[in-house]
């Protein structure tokens, strides 16, 4: 998990920023009905955040590395995503 933490020994070494970001991406109800492949690229895309803290080129890259075929995934969530949000399960 090097690349995660940027090459620092330990959470406790990383920079705050990265410890933050990872309580900053709550799972919702609505990620949870996503298929596999999209929470799996959801969670990619939010590591990557570790080092990159922007969507530059040098991001989807990283993305690119630790999840071929991405942009499937990307688009599936663009598409299906509002549904995702506005789902509110039975109580």
């Amino acid at each position: 998990m090097e690349w995660l933490t940027g090459g620092f020994a330990s959470a406790t070494s990383a920079p705050s920023g990265a410890l933050v970001l990872l309580r900053a991406r709550s799972p919702s109800t609505g990620d949870v009905l996503a298929p596999l492949e999209v929470l799996e690229y959801v969670v990619v895309h939010e590591l990557c955040h570790l080092r990159i803290p922007n969507h530059s080129k040098r991001f989807w890259t990283l993305v690119e590395r630790w999840r071929p075929g991405w942009r499937d995934e990307r688009d599936w969530l663009r598409k299906y995503g509002p549904e995702l949000l506005a789902f509110r399960p039975a109580r």
